[in-house]
């Protein structure tokens, strides 16, 4: 009986866990009305109109109605123009360049027009000053260390690097901001590390 049990639970588990259906529950999403997207969520959960993304989600998180398991470096389930408000928060950095490139585009395909995604994640400016001072070759060789393997990261944007690539992938205007600060009362206390606030580049990328 037990073994049944746990073999048809592992099904439903299989079920869940195809793209059609993580599709579907997508598109019921944004029909409720969800207004933003939190990519890369792990445990700190948005509440009522956000949906949550993180593809390490375990069963047990996946019962909330409002996360979702995919690969974000892969196409999104979203319809198109479907959020105002998309959010991550130390993400962007375990991307390498081709990855970030492609979350990017299909966080701005699922953007409405004059949607906003804010990032924070830690730039290349905070990188250099807190790891790489002075720089010597020993120090590059525990900068390595504690700031990429250690932590699984795999780059690390600059500004003017961001500000580039987010005009050649579409958005129409990219503001920088600090930790806590935002012009949108739906960003207002999205921000849950000061710690990092003197590593982490704040940036508003609008679609």
């Amino acid at each position: 009986m037990l073994s049944t049990i746990k073999r048809r639970l592992e099904e439903v588990r299989g079920i869940l866990d195809r793209p059609e259906a993580t599709e579907v529950r997508a598109r019921q999403l944004v029909q409720e009305g969800i207004i933003g997207i939190q990519y890369g969520s792990a445990s700190n959960f948005f509440g009522a109109g956000w949906v949550n993304v993180d593809l390490n989600f375990s069963n047990e998180e996946l019962k909330n109605s409002n996360c979702l398991k995919f690969d974000l470096t892969g196409r999104h389930p979203f319809p198109d123009a479907c959020f105002r408000f998309g959010y991550a928060e130390d993400f962007l950095e375990h991307l390498d360049q081709d990855q970030s490139l492609r979350f990017l585009i299909e966080a701005r395909r699922t953007l409405k027009p004059g949607g906003v995604l804010r990032l924070s994640f830690p730039g290349l400016e905070g990188v250099l000053k807190k790891h790489y001072q002075p720089p010597n070759f020993d120090g590059a060789a525990l900068a390595s260390r504690e700031a990429y393997s250690m932590w699984g990261h795999k780059h690390f944007y600059s500004r003017g690097e961001l500000e580039i690539t987010a005009i050649a992938l579409g958005f129409k205007a990219v503001r920088f901001e600090s930790h806590g600060h935002t012009q949108y009362a739906e960003l207002r206390g999205v921000d849950s590390r000061p710690d990092q606030a003197q590593l982490n580049t704040y940036v508003e990328l609008t679609a």
